[in-house]
């Protein structure tokens, strides 16, 4: 008998991989072709370039946000966004197809999750696409829906982005990835605070109907927050860098 996911071999009467936590298999399958790794390891660097430019953005939106003021900034970096938010959900698909393995149900579940979330964040990108080209006429008739859509959505998404790093963590235990482990733990810890910050600015929302943007936090504010922004982007950062590596 033999694991699927880290192809050891088991004496007869054992039915699960100790290390994996999925069911044996009598024939082990074939290994991954080298160009579906490759399409992973593609999407992992252009993840790591989008979360940066996302990054970069909100540090430049907190400290100049009269930047954006200028209608073809907004309206270029606002594009770069919904781009960069892409290569998040092109990460969560190519991991769905080209890692997961099928007896890993709840890596697999977890990760449809990421998918859901990373592709309800485009909702957003879409809304502002939408404000920054002037389509008012859009906006207009679903001028309440899209506040919920800005407080709402992220909240969800970091919650589905959170679960599937808790889940992946679980999944992996091989001694050889024991550096992937840790990113992923830090990874844990850094999408909890994402996650604790946007449920703030969700509170807010219910109980004041105003949004708290970090281009409209004071200079005082931003600054003590920064340490957090810049620790919850290491984190994600070194996930993926290590990921990458790993592949």
């Amino acid at each position: 008998m033999f694991c699927p996911v880290c192809r050891s071999e088991y004496v007869e009467g054992i039915t699960r991989c100790h290390n994996c936590n999925v069911p044996l298999v009598e024939v082990l399958p074939l290994k991954p072709e080298i160009h579906t790794r490759s399409n992973l390891k593609l999407a992992t660097l252009l993840v790591i370039i989008g979360i940066s430019y996302n990054f970069v953005l909100r540090i430049t939106g907190s400290f100049f946000p009269d930047i954006f003021k200028i209608l073809i900034v907004a309206q270029v970096t606002n594009t770069m966004s919904l781009i960069a938010n892409l290569t998040i959900v092109f990460f969560f698909v190519s991991f769905y197809n080209d890692y997961v393995h099928k007896e890993q149900m709840r890596l697999k579940k977890a990760t449809g999750l990421a998918i859901a979330g990373s592709l309800l964040m485009l909702l957003v990108n879409i809304k502002g696409l939408l404000l920054v080209f002037n389509i008012s006429s859009y906006l207009s008739s679903y001028q309440v829906r899209s506040h919920y859509i800005e407080t709402i959505i992220p909240w969800v998404s970091s919650i589905f982005i959170l679960i599937f790093f808790i889940i992946f963590y679980k999944e992996t235990v091989l001694d050889k990835l024991i550096k992937l482990k840790k990113a992923i733990l830090l990874a844990i810890i850094g999408s909890s605070i994402g996650m604790l910050y946007r449920a703030f600015i969700l509170i807010n929302y219910l109980y004041s109907y105003k949004i708290i943007y970090s281009i409209e936090l004071s200079t005082t504010i931003v600054i003590i927050l920064l340490p957090i922004f810049i620790f919850s982007f290491i984190t994600s950062l070194y996930f993926f860098f290590c990921f990458y590596k790993e592949q």
